[in-house]
């Protein structure tokens, strides 16, 4: 830790990325650089130490290299390069600026969540966001008054009356900017993401604004907002407002869900259908049974389990997204959603309690580690840095590390094969004998470590070396059991749900080129057992009679 600067014990982490800092007389290093709630802090990757941070208040700019010419028009999105570099300037020590350069393939992403926070930057720039009043023409196809915000990295939603932010579109997710047919002058239709959403707005000053927000992306985020050169009729807007999720069979549910939908930056409830179809989430208004929204069961990254309201569930998109629901058939709903998903080819998806693995991740949601990457967060488990203790490096292997497994773990694969296996058996060994101050910290915190835990052991398994692991590297087996009973004693549902999960991992091979012989070993040695299988069939008997089995 850097000893001569002072830092901030307020400040937390809310986005965190693995990045390579450039540095004239040191070359090229690690980093993690993280976006938080009053200062941007970069980390050792090794050792978790800070090595540097700025407040907002000293912070005078960050954008990515632009290397692009100006803007241009075409047919389909130009953002086909993807500039890796970004720059940030500070106040120094002493009131002069430094300037540092970054490399990151989610440049972008970076800057888009560093921008959110400008208005607090130490610039004369910080409060320019021009603003302009609109219509907007969504589901209902009633028009709403609306005023659009244009920032450094977003367009902002804000609710007329009240100025209340409603929705961003992040510039680096619009595919292509579309004018209305026979409207060109005042309206306009914003394609986004990867599903090709779109929106209609009306604006009176509509040159003026995207002029702005086409500026403010090329500058800041080095991209070139496209404008399509054909225009689109209302009629085909309509067809295809959903974008890639617009088809009838894609929308044709075959199992719906009275629930209620609750806003981030609102207290009211709302009133919705959630359906699942074959392919797609898909949310409806229960009077008019319109389609409001619709996503691919395959942008779905997991589920967030309320362990106070046993109503309450969020649902967590590739892109980020957090959506907040509340139903009073709950389990059942997400059972339906994961088999949905998975039915999909979405293995990934999963259950957890509230945990911060945004925060602890080091690429978004969609993307893993490389190798390097990964094996560190195998050693960070075996190697706590200090001040920090074993749960807390569980927790980030978790956040990282995909639900069914290393994305390289096979003993064939890359430079660290060699000790790969025995790492990844360690790391087994570590986890399962991981105990809790249970004078020192309240059950409930308990609860969710324990789940953390198990977690972690479920991912570890997962992998080759912790899949033959399991019967043939002496004292594994009987430390799980050990840790299995003892937990399954707690009778707590989320625990339950993550130990039978993990088990599930030794009984069904989640790595490529697995063996028979092994896969039958693992059977035999969880099924031998007679307490444990009465602990298991009490499990279920436990279930019933709540009527918790779905989930």
């Amino acid at each position: 830790m850097n000893k001569s600067i002072i830092f901030n014990p307020n400040n937390h982490d809310l986005h965190c990325f693995l990045v390579t800092k450039i540095s004239a007389w040191k070359g090229k290093y690690k980093r993690i650089f993280s976006v938080g709630n009053l200062a941007i802090t970069t980390y050792n990757p090794q050792s978790l130490e800070i090595t540097n941070q700025w407040l907002y208040e000293d912070f005078f700019s960050i954008n990515v290299v632009n290397e692009r010419p100006r803007h241009s028009s075409a047919d389909s999105s130009a953002n086909t390069r993807h500039e890796d570099q970004f720059n940030i300037q500070v106040r120094k020590k002493g009131g002069k600026s430094d300037s540092m350069r970054f490399s990151s393939e989610f440049a972008r992403e970076i800057v888009t969540e560093a921008l959110r926070f400008q208005n607090r930057f130490a610039s004369d720039r910080a409060d320019q966001k021009p603003r302009f009043p609109c219509r907007k023409i969504g589901w209902s196809e009633k028009p709403q008054n609306l005023i659009l915000e244009v920032s450094a990295c977003s367009i902002n939603q804000l609710e007329a009356n009240t100025n209340s932010l409603l929705k961003n579109y992040n510039y680096k997710d619009i595919r292509l900017i579309i004018p209305l047919k026979g409207r060109q002058q005042d309206a306009f239709i914003i394609e986004l993401g990867e599903q090709r959403r779109r929106h209609l707005y009306f604006c009176d000053q509509s040159e003026q604004l995207l002029k702005i927000m086409r500026d403010a992306a090329l500058e800041f985020l080095a991209i070139d907002l496209q404008i399509a050169r054909d225009p689109l009729n209302l009629d085909d807007f309509k067809l295809t407002r959903l974008g890639l999720c617009s088809k009838d069979e894609q929308l044709t549910s075959f199992v719906e869900f009275n629930v209620q939908k609750s806003h981030i930056n609102s207290l009211v409830l709302i009133r919705r259908l959630l359906c699942i179809s074959e392919s797609c989430i898909i949310e409806r208004d229960p009077l008019s049974y319109a389609v409001i929204c619709a996503r691919n069961l395959n942008t779905l990254s997991y589920i967030i389990r309320d362990l106070k309201d046993p109503q309450k569930f969020h649902l967590i998109y590739s892109n980020g997204d957090e959506r907040l629901y509340s139903s009073n058939d709950r389990d059942s709903l997400l059972a339906a959603l994961i088999d949905g998903a998975r039915s999909c080819g979405n293995y990934q998806i999963h259950v957890i309690s509230p945990q911060k693995y945004k925060t602890m991740r080091l690429v978004p949601f969609g993307f893993c580690l490389d190798e390097e990457a990964e094996q560190h967060l195998l050693k960070l488990i075996l190697q706590i840095p200090p001040g920090l203790k074993r749960i807390d490096m569980i927790r980030r292997f978790n956040a990282n590390v995909p639900y069914n497994g290393l994305s390289y773990s096979a003993p064939s694969e890359g430079f660290f094969s060699d000790s790969k296996g025995k790492t990844i058996i360690s790391c087994l060994e570590a986890v399962i004998l991981e105990q809790y101050e249970v004078s020192k910290i309240d059950q409930h915190e308990i609860s969710i470590q324990i789940e953390a835990q198990l977690a972690c052991l479920h991912r570890l398994f997962a992998a080759k070396a912790g899949f033959q692991a399991f019967t043939t590297v002496e004292g594994i087996r009987e430390r799980l059991g050990t840790l299995v009973v003892s937990v399954l004693k707690r009778k707590e549902e989320h625990v339950d749900y993550a130990c039978v999960e993990m088990l599930c991992t030794l009984l069904q091979p989640r790595h490529a080129n697995y063996e028979l012989r092994i896969e039958q070993l693992n059977k035999q040695a969880l099924l031998s057992n007679k307490l444990f299988l009465e602990h298991l069939l009490q499990l279920i008997v436990n279930n019933v009679t709540k009527r918790q089995v779905p989930l």
